[in-house]
């Protein structure tokens, strides 16, 4: 489940990642919530909002109400772009939802996303 889930509702997407903690949890695990990496097109309002859901703020949700940890990448992520010069330009050939991930330059800037 992640940020690829993009006609998932938020209903069948919350039952889904509740039904793996309680696998993960019968089996002797301790999950951990991870929301995906900001988009690297500026702005933190809207990140990774589908018509379904808000993806980062369902997990962050989910988590506080089952007491799961959540590493929130979204927003230190999006925190990251904005000091290292953030927005970036479109990269050539891909769609503004495709604009994920960092790239070779930031990878080589020395600084990171998450402190």
């Amino acid at each position: 489940m992640g940020h690829n889930d993009k006609t998932t509702t938020q209903a069948t997407f919350q039952s889904n990642m509740s039904s793996m903690v309680t696998q993960a949890q019968a089996a002797g695990a301790n999950p951990v919530f991870v929301t995906p990496i900001s988009r690297a097109t500026g702005g933190c309002s809207g990140q990774l909002v589908t018509a379904q859901m808000d993806i980062p703020q369902t997990l962050r949700d989910l988590g506080k109400s089952m007491n799961i940890p959540v590493i929130d990448l979204t927003t230190a992520t999006c925190n990251w772009f904005a000091t290292v010069g953030g927005p970036l330009p479109p990269r050539q050939g891909t769609t503004p939802m495709a604009q994920t991930g960092l790239t070779p330059a930031q990878g080589r800037s020395g600084s990171s996303p998450i402190q």
